[in-house]
C-alpha cells in the first residue's frame, strides 16, 4: 500500500509538471503571436500642447507613443537609415518662422529739379538704396531699386531642445511619458509633431518564459 501511495503521489507530481509545461508553452505561443500587437494608423498621436514663456519662446509637449520596433517598421512610422544598428526613439517636427511688421529705416538721398519755365518742382529719390535688418535670431538684407525691392540675403537661426522623459502628475498619479521641445527663437513655432519611442525588450534570460522554463526544468530534475 505504501509503495502504491508513493507511486500515485509521484504520478500526480508528473501530471502537474506536464500541465505546467503545457501552460508555459501555450502562454509563450500566445505571447510570440500577439506580443507586438497591431497598430491603427488613425491612432497615431499628432496632438501636441504649445505654451509660450515670458520671453516669447515656445515650449511644446506631446505624449510618448511607445511600441515595439517591429510594429513601428511595419507601419512605416520610423525612418531607419542603413547605417543605423538600432533606434531608441525618433521625433519628427515641422516648424515655421514668421517675421511680422518689421520697421526697416534707411537713408534717402533726394534730388529736386525745378522747371525754369513753369517753376514746377519735381522730387527724385536716388536708387539703389541698401537696407538691412536683424535681431538676435533673424536677419535679411536687400536693395531698393527704382522698380522694386531685391532681397539678397535672409537667414533664421534657432536652437531646439528635445527632451524625452516623464512629467510629474502629482503624488498619487503615475508620471506621464512625454517628449518636450523648446524653441529658443521666439519667432519659431512648431506646426507638426510626431514621436515614436521603441519599447526595449529585456534579454531572454530576464523574460518570464525563460525563468518559468528554467524553474520547470529544475523541478523536473528534483522530481
Amino acid at each position: 500500500m505504501e509503495a502504491q501511495h508513493y507511486q500515485a503521489k509521484g504520478l500526480n507530481y508528473k501530471r502537474a509538471f506536464y500541465v505546467a509545461v503545457g501552460v508555459v508553452i501555450a502562454l509563450l505561443v500566445l505571447y510570440l503571436k500577439n506580443g507586438d500587437g497591431d497598430f491603427d494608423l488613425q491612432n497615431q498621436n499628432t496632438y501636441f500642447k504649445s505654451t509660450i514663456d515670458k520671453n516669447g519662446r515656445e515650449i511644446v509637449e506631446q505624449r510618448q507613443q511607445i511600441m515595439s520596433l517591429k510594429v513601428a517598421l511595419k507601419n512605416n512610422l520610423l525612418e531607419k537609415e542603413r547605417y543605423m544598428k538600432s533606434i531608441a526613439s525618433q521625433t519628427k517636427v515641422g516648424t515655421k518662422t514668421i517675421i511680422e511688421k518689421v520697421f526697416v529705416p534707411y537713408e534717402v538721398e533726394k534730388k529736386i529739379y525745378v522747371d525754369s519755365n513753369t517753376f514746377d518742382t519735381t522730387y527724385y529719390v536716388k536708387t539703389p538704396i541698401r537696407v538691412s535688418w536683424k535681431d538676435s535670431w533673424n536677419f535679411f538684407g536687400g536693395v531698393v531699386k527704382h522698380d522694386g525691392f531685391q532681397m539678397d540675403s535672409f537667414g533664421s537661426e534657432n536652437k531646439m531642445r528635445i527632451t524625452i522623459g516623464e512629467k510629474k502628475r502629482g503624488i498619487f498619479r503615475k508620471a506621464e511619458p512625454i517628449v518636450e521641445i523648446k524653441n529658443e527663437n521666439p519667432k519659431t513655432r512648431v506646426t507638426a509633431m510626431t514621436n515614436i519611442t521603441i519599447k526595449q525588450r529585456p534579454p531572454f534570460y530576464q523574460r518570464w518564459w525563460f525563468v518559468g522554463s528554467l524553474a520547470l526544468m529544475i523541478g523536473k530534475i528534483l522530481l
